[in-house]
């Protein structure tokens, strides 16, 4: 007996396809079912009736990211953890392993968790800092900080501001404000520009020391300098890497070496 392969029909999907799986409906009006995952991590079903009619029936999108994570959050009491990538930041729960919230952002790069956790800053690809409202899932604000890539913000340890570090050269300081809100609107947590560090070369990451008495960058050269954080003044250079630091941090009793790391 000869196998014949007969072309039906062309369904056109919505992104490029990583792989696809078909089976026969068994019922009276027949059929078949196509299940397609896509390169952007979503999954759609189709029904192709016996009149090769086709429509999608379901897609999984919401739960995972559609690209790859650049930063990920613990919050204050490590209960969740926030994830961010290309156009959406994620809210998980660490007990049920579930996405318990989904914001639509930028292309964020880095992030941090703002005072009680009801809020999270996103650095985004475009040199924006953008706050997002976890608990009502919208976009709160958005600042032009850098005129280029935002890679690194790094907290305060009071958690009254923080520091962001961008390819423009520029490490610029932050802090939250009470913003108030319109009639019949909560106030609500915003940011304020308060000074900004010009550097040599583009900015790679930041940190803080545990006492918030230093600020250590990290620059495209494979140099760590460090800076007092009142007066901006330069303390001292640390070389040693052949390759750009990309991220660091400070031991706690603040006497230790730093720790930078590939």
């Amino acid at each position: 007996v000869d196998e014949e392969i007969a072309y039906m029909k062309t369904i056109k999907c919505s992104n490029k396809l990583r792989s696809i799986s078909c089976r026969a409906i068994k019922k009276a009006k027949g059929g078949t079912k196509l299940c397609c995952l896509f390169n952007n991590n979503k999954v759609q079903n189709y029904t192709l009736t016996p009149d090769l009619e086709h429509q999608p029936t379901t897609t999984v999108e919401l739960p995972g990211h559609r690209s790859d994570i650049r930063a990920v959050r613990f919050t204050s009491d490590s209960s969740r953890v926030l994830s961010v990538s290309d156009g959406m930041a994620k809210l998980w729960s660490c007990k049920t392993q579930h996405c318990i919230a989904t914001v639509e952002c930028g292309n964020g790069m880095c992030a941090v968790m703002a005072p009680g956790d009801q809020y999270a800053v996103v650095g985004t690809k475009k040199g924006e800092v953008q706050l997002l409202d976890l608990v009502s899932g919208v976009l709160v604000s958005s600042v032009t900080a850098h005129s280029g890539c935002v890679w690194d913000i790094a907290m305060r340890h009071d958690s009254r501001g923080f520091a962001t570090g961008s390819a423009d050269k520029f490490v610029k300081f932050w802090e939250f404000v009470l913003v108030e809100g319109r009639a019949g609107e909560k106030s609500r947590i915003g940011v304020k520009h308060v000074k900004s560090l010009q550097m040599t070369e583009d900015v790679l990451s930041v940190c803080y020391s545990k006492n918030n008495k230093l600020l250590a960058v990290s620059l495209l050269d494979c140099t760590v300098k460090v800076f007092f954080t009142d007066t901006l003044k330069f303390f001292l250079t640390l070389y040693g890497h052949k390759l750009p630091v990309t991220s660091m941090d400070i031991s706690t009793d603040c006497d230790s070496a730093l720790i930078p790391l590939l």
